[in-house]
């Protein structure tokens, strides 16, 4: 009974080994560096999100100091002169709920590996962990307050759920809630749900479900017809580069109607195009984007400014300038971020 029992499990885990092998094989392993849920076969994976982390690490050091550094040049709270209490009259229409609503969609973010072009390391799933645990890392005063989240035992469709009470600008305490999500998984299966997830927290996000909507990611620029497609999956088809995501952008927001989000952040390459597009309908939303290439370390880094600096209740001036600079040297990013729109309007 022994011996059938061990030849019966050999038989079982061989088919299963068949089955992987097999759907490996059908991706044609492009993103043989991804895992996420195991790390198996991912490549450089561990000293990926290492590296992360430490960026991320740093990027908390200078977030921390901001306020230090540019004394009584800070424009966020207390609100001290005209110019801060605008600037807190428009974050009390971003926290005017008792709970403040963000998402943050990590979309499909790769960079090749070595000298082959098919060995390609895959790092939402990266960014995510790290991402998740400098959020959950305590805070220790200073300018940085995208830390001290707790993880919510609830996980929503795929996401990671972290909450927060913060100090609103009335001085009332306010729940901030963050739903983060990745775009890749492993297997094609679950692929299928996993990018469905994120796409749909995206698109939820901007017809209303939540208050900051912010996207990490590739812009999936395309130069002839000057439209993007923020990439939820790894190979889009010639007729959705040609289409874009455009419309469907604008159709979400205009779905939300007063509801829709109060800040719209895209971390991905050249996302002018799409701010272009969504500014000319919608005129009471904020749209930070860029003006150019952005590497992946930049938007994962990008993306826990943006957060602190919503968090922290930053005004135009400083929000604007922390976003444009490399903390590693001080200079202008390539990718020349900027804020438009509605929100904090100068």
């Amino acid at each position: 009974m022994i011996r059938a029992r061990g030849v019966f499990g050999g038989v079982l885990v061989g088919i299963l080994v068949s089955w992987l092998g097999a759907q490996a094989f059908a991706q044609g392993f492009v993103e043989r560096s991804h895992g996420p849920d195991d790390n198996w076969g991912f490549r450089g994976s561990e000293e990926l999100e290492q590296r992360l982390k430490k960026d991320l690490e740093g990027t908390r050091y200078y977030l921390d100091a901001w306020g230090a550094t540019k004394a009584g040049d800070f424009t966020g709270p207390p609100w001290r002169g005209p110019v801060a209490q605008a600037c807190k009259r428009e974050y009390a229409r971003l926290y005017q709920n008792p709970v403040t609503r963000f998402t943050v969609v990590l979309g499909y973010s790769d960079f090749a590996l070595g000298s082959d072009p098919d060995q390609r390391v895959v790092e939402d799933w990266s960014t995510r962990q790290a991402l998740t645990e400098s959020l959950l890392t305590p805070c220790r005063g200073g300018s940085l307050v995208a830390c001290g989240f707790k993880r919510d035992r609830d996980i929503q469709k795929g996401a990671t759920i972290l909450r927060k009470t913060i100090v609103g600008p009335d001085g009332e305490p306010r729940a901030v809630v963050i739903r983060l999500i990745n775009s890749m998984t492993w297997g094609l299966e679950r692929q299928g749900v996993r990018s469905r997830q994120a796409q749909e927290l995206f698109y939820g996000g901007l017809r209303g479900d939540a208050d900051v909507v912010i996207y990490s990611g590739h812009g999936g620029f395309n130069e002839k017809t000057r439209k993007n497609s923020l990439k939820f999956v790894r190979k889009l088809s010639d007729e959705d580069r040609e289409r874009g995501i455009n419309q469907a952008v604008l159709e979400a927001l205009g779905q939300a109607g007063s509801r829709r989000p109060k800040v719209l952040a895209l971390w991905g390459c050249n996302t002018w195009t799409l701010k272009d597009s969504i500014l000319q309908q919608v005129k009471d939303l904020g749209v930070i984007y860029t003006n150019g290439v952005l590497y992946n370390d930049e938007s994962s880094r990008l993306t826990l400014t943006t957060l602190n600096a919503l968090l922290g209740m930053w005004c135009r001036k400083d929000l604007t300038r922390v976003i444009a600079l490399d903390p590693d040297t001080g200079d202008e990013l390539r990718a020349k971020p900027r804020l438009q729109g509605a929100f904090l309007r100068p």
